[in-house]
């Protein structure tokens, strides 16, 4: 079949659904993922587990142990549960719109491992890994099948199906991870030659004529140093009588100040940031906001780096980055910033943050706000299909963008006016003994007993626990009754 003569040419790929069962906090979620997913919710709900599922997906030899393996509260682990992850894979166009057929080279790349569904996926790429326990060597094993079929969400489990062909490694680096957790500091990745900053400065990109003529020059700048440094030489005379010690007929050491060979200039390479009105200092100097920065933007050369040689190579190229609060450190403005910066990244995003201030910047379609339930990690989204553009801006403007920390309570109190706002806290305190936000709620004053529909929205598409202070009029109850059951329930 010839897909060009559709008239559609089609860009790249998009990692379209995930579908994890028995991983770590996972018992059973399927999650859609967008061009640029955010993850939202509290502390130790799974956000994180989410993105290093991903990773234990994509990349190879990733150690997993029982920990990764879902358990009830209080069950001993059976030897043989499983934990599956699965991916799906598709084609889109350069709107980013999925569509039926791969261009020819993910076409050619995916090659038999390619499945087809003419009258609901079209074609597709469907991925699985499972961690299960080895008998014969007493571990937990990673296995990757390529599946025939995306089944249903409730057959994931049960399903068996699984293509002859083997996944290869250049299939899978085809789509690379670049994972960047919250304890990223360029003071550390410039000391480890397997971060991107080691990984993109560790050949400089010079041939062997500018290499022989630049290390000549390196090694007369040490001869000039040593002979001018009295303290220096007068070092070196006392090393050298190491020749005595291991019988060699001549001097055998000599100190180098500056690097003598062009692949060490790395482990010297430092860099300094001077502020609009200060001193130019090392990195190392400056605070965890612009090291944490910093090597954030290391990440965001590295991938633009890559995909430039890819594209010259015209070798299929879908990077998968996956971030984790990419706010850490940075002040509110400068959350912003970053964001933007992410959104310039060309890859398939999936970022976890706790900032009101990245979230007041995204798409509701790209927001998955999970939580946690009796143990259990569950995906929650807003559900925008009964709502029209006036009811969607107001979610955006009333709670994303001024309201945001409430995305991340425990419960929410709503109330109609600022009295009740000011006073319930101060109750609360007296009550509990312990601040509203101390809990984990907010009290939030809705602006008038017809202005919940927004919060109670949100509250049970993300399953937060709410409460409401309306006033006791009947008419005000039953008016408020009315329109809880029939928009919300």
């Amino acid at each position: 079949m010839d897909r060009l003569k559709k008239g559609k040419y089609i860009l790249g790929i998009r990692i379209k659904e995930l579908r994890i069962r028995n991983f770590r906090s996972y018992k059973s979620a399927d999650i859609d993922l967008s061009d640029n997913c955010v993850l939202i919710g509290a502390n130790n709900v799974g956000k994180t587990t989410l993105l290093q599922a991903i990773q234990v997906a994509f990349v190879r030899g990733t150690r997993v142990g029982s920990d990764d393996i879902y358990i009830n509260n209080g069950e001993s682990l059976p030897k043989d549960r499983k934990a599956i992850i699965d991916l799906l894979i598709v084609p889109t166009d350069e709107q980013n719109n999925e569509v039926m057929e791969f261009e020819d080279k993910w076409f050619e790349h995916f090659g038999d491992l390619r499945s087809e569904n003419p009258t609901d996926l079209g074609q597709f790429f469907a991925m699985r890994t499972v961690i299960a326990f080895d008998i014969v060597k007493g571990e937990y094993q990673v296995e990757k099948k390529a599946l025939i079929e995306w089944p249903k969400t409730e057959e994931v489990e049960s399903y068996s199906k699984y293509n002859r062909n083997r996944i290869t490694d250049r299939v899978l680096q085809s789509i690379p991870i670049f994972y960047m957790d919250a304890k990223r500091d360029i003071a550390s990745e410039m000391k480890d030659r397997y971060s991107y900053w080691g990984k993109l400065v560790k050949d400089v990109g010079l041939d062997e004529g500018e290499i022989e003529k630049i290390e000549g020059v390196l090694d007369e700048i040490n001869d000039t140093i040593i002979e001018r440094s009295s303290v220096l030489n007068h070092l070196t005379k006392y090393l050298s009588k190491i020749s005595k010690t291991v019988n060699t007929k001549e001097e055998s050491i000599k100190i180098n100040p500056v690097s003598r060979k062009i692949r060490d200039l790395n482990r010297g390479i430092d860099i300094t940031f001077k502020d609009q009105d200060s001193e130019s200092f090392p990195i190392s100097n400056h605070g965890m906001g612009t090291r944490s920065w910093i090597t954030f933007l290391t990440l965001v050369a590295y991938i633009a780096w890559k995909n430039k040689q890819m594209k010259d190579e015209e070798i299929p190229y879908h990077p998968l980055i996956l971030l984790e609060e990419p706010e850490a450190h940075l002040h509110p403005q400068a959350q912003r910033k970053i964001f933007n910066q992410i959104n310039g990244i060309a890859g398939q995003k999936i970022v976890s943050t706790h900032s009101p201030m990245i979230v007041g910047q995204v798409d509701i379609d790209d927001i998955r706000h999970i939580s946690k339930e009796e143990g259990m990690s569950k995906i929650n989204y807003v559900d925008t299909t009964e709502l029209d553009y006036e009811e969607i801006r107001k979610i955006r403007q009333e709670i994303f963008k001024t309201r945001g920390d409430l995305l991340f309570a425990n419960a929410i109190i709503l109330c109609e006016g600022e009295t009740e706002e000011q006073a319930l806290p101060v109750f609360f305190k007296e009550y509990f003994e312990c601040e509203t936000f101390e809990a984990g709620i907010n009290v939030i004053s809705v602006g008038g007993k017809g202005k919940y529909k927004p919060f109670l929205r949100i509250a049970k598409d993300f399953n937060i626990n709410f409460y409401l202070l309306s006033d006791g009029e009947k008419e005000t109850i039953k008016k408020v009754q009315k329109g809880y059951k029939k928009d919300i329930w």
